[in-house]
């Protein structure tokens, strides 16, 4: 794995862990009602994408398993189209998507001494 991929990334892994972090204790009618929290997830989803966006195409070739095209897509619509923001989806992503991408990605991360 070149040094690009892997400091995009440990990017994406620490937005997803902390997306996850900030949703700590919150729920998702407690997510519609606060908008810094909104624009907090927002984000950090985008910070996601965009490192995807820019990972070497062999990496993504290596892993297919991981959704990336879905990723960076997500990353579209949040910057594209900020004003139609689906909350349920923002909060699926969080909830069931992150934590799995997180486990993915630790997975394939070489240890910090290879």
């Amino acid at each position: 794995m070149n040094e690009l991929d892997r400091w995009r990334l440990n990017h994406i892994l620490g937005a997803a862990r902390e997306a996850i972090a900030f949703t700590e204790g919150e729920t998702r009618i407690s997510l519609q009602a606060d908008r810094k929290l909104i624009l907090a997830l927002a984000m950090e989803i985008t910070i996601i994408g965009e490192a995807t966006a820019r990972l070497s195409d062999e990496l993504k070739s290596e892993h297919p398993e991981i959704p990336w095209s879905a990723i960076v897509g997500m990353r579209n619509v949040l910057v594209h189209a900020y004003f139609r923001i689906d909350l349920d989806i923002v909060w699926e992503a969080i909830n069931q998507d992150l934590p799995q991408l997180i486990a993915q990605l630790e997975r394939i991360m070489p240890e910090p001494d290879s």
